[in-house]
């Protein structure tokens, strides 16, 4: 598997629960080139503001794992 990493934009995503606690975010960007591609959060703390205010519109970055750290 090749690394990739991109400065991405936040176009949509869901947080899925596992006994009632936030477990995994899903999160769908947008390269700065066009391209869509998918990242993951699991910080708690993320999680939680992601249920509490809106982060579409929001940039961040996409490691080589698929992580996405938002800005």
């Amino acid at each position: 598997m090749v690394a990739w990493e991109a400065r991405v934009g936040v176009e949509g995503y869901t947080v899925a629960y596992r006994n009632g606690a936030p477990r995994i975010a899903y999160v769908a960007c947008l390269t700065d080139d066009g391209r869509r591609t998918w990242g993951t959060i699991e910080d708690p703390s993320v999680m939680d503001a992601m249920t509490r205010e809106e982060l579409c519109g929001r940039s961040g970055h996409l490691d080589g794992h698929g992580r996405l750290n938002v800005d």
